[in-house]
C-alpha cells in the first residue's frame, strides 16, 4: 500500500510528482505529560508538580511530526500553498484518526533543486490529542418526552462535544449531573464546548447560556434532557493520546 499523508483535505497522491520520503511514517506515539520538577534541598529526587486543565486532566505538550518529501514538477505554488497554515493532518499508517496541526516552519522548495528533485522536509506541529474519524459522525436522539435520557459510553479520553438541539423555549442539560442550561430558545441552539461558544448560525447566544460548557468523561456518561426538544444531535469528537 502506498505511504500517503492527507493535509487541509488534499492528498499526496492526487498530487502529481509528490512521493513521501519518510518510511515508515511517524507512529502514533504519545506526547510528554507537562510536569514541573523542582529539586529541594535534604530531599532525595525532585518535586513533580502535574499540570492539570479546567476538566481536572493532564495537560500535555504538542508533538512533532517530521516527513520528508521529494517533489518532482514545476508548481511550486501549488505545494506552497499545500504545505502551510494549519489543517487536518492523516497519516497512512493511522487512517483512522487526525491531527490539528500546522505547519510553522518555512519551506524554500524553489532552492533545493537536485538533479530535476525538490526534497525537503515538513514539520507538522500537532496538537496532543488523535481525533477518531468516526468519532465526527453525528448521534442522533428523538425524544418523545419532556424529560428523557440517555446513556453514553467514552471509551476514550475526555471529549469537547458538539450538541445541536432542536426546541422551543428553556432547556436544560445535565451529563453525570452536571448542569448546562439554554434559555428562550427559539427553534434551534448550537452548543460547542472545544471552541467554548454556544450560538445559532451566526448569532452569539453566549447571555442565553448557563453552566459549564458539557464534557464527556472516559468511562459511563448519563446525559439528561429537559425541555420541548424536538431533536438532539451530538457529534461526541472522540479523541486519543
Amino acid at each position: 500500500m502506498a505511504t500517503y499523508i492527507t493535509f487541509k483535505d488534499i492528498c499526496s497522491l492526487d498530487i502529481k510528482g509528490v512521493y513521501i520520503q519518510t518510511y515508515p511514517l511517524p507512529d502514533a506515539s504519545s506526547p510528554s505529560r507537562r510536569v514541573t520538577k523542582t529539586p529541594v534541598a535534604g530531599r532525595n529526587g525532585n518535586l513533580r508538580i502535574l499540570e492539570s486543565d479546567d476538566y481536572g486532566q493532564d495537560v500535555f505538550d504538542s508533538i512533532e511530526k517530521s516527513i520528508d518529501i521529494l517533489y518532482k514538477g514545476d508548481n511550486l505554488d501549488l505545494m506552497k500553498n499545500w504545505l502551510r497554515g494549519n489543517g487536518k493532518l492523516i497519516l497512512s499508517n493511522a487512517s483512522d484518526r487526525y491531527w490539528k496541526a500546522s505547519i510553522d516552519n518555512i519551506i524554500s522548495i524553489d532552492k533545493l533543486l537536485i538533479n530535476n528533485l525538490r526534497t525537503f522536509t515538513v514539520v507538522f506541529s500537532c496538537f496532543p490529542y488523535a481525533f477518531l474519524k468516526f468519532g465526527d459522525t453525528p448521534i442522533v436522539y428523538n425524544p418523545t418526552t419532556t424529560t428523557w435520557e440517555t446513556i453514553i459510553m467514552n471509551e476514550y479520553d475526555l471529549s469537547l462535544p458538539h450538541f445541536k438541539i432542536y426546541g422551543q423555549g428553556d432547556i436544560g442539560l445535565l451529563i453525570n449531573g452536571v448542569e448546562t442550561d439554554f434559555y428562550a430558545v427559539d427553534q434551534l441552539v448550537e452548543c460547542d464546548s472545544d471552541l467554548q461558544q454556544c450560538y445559532k448560525g451566526n448569532q452569539n447566544l453566549g447571555m442565553n447560556m448557563s453552566g459549564e460548557f458539557p464534557v464527556l468523561y472516559p468511562g459511563k456518561n448519563v446525559i439528561e434532557f429537559i425541555g420541548n426538544i424536538k431533536q438532539v444531535i451530538l457529534t461526541p469528537h472522540w479523541r486519543t493520546l
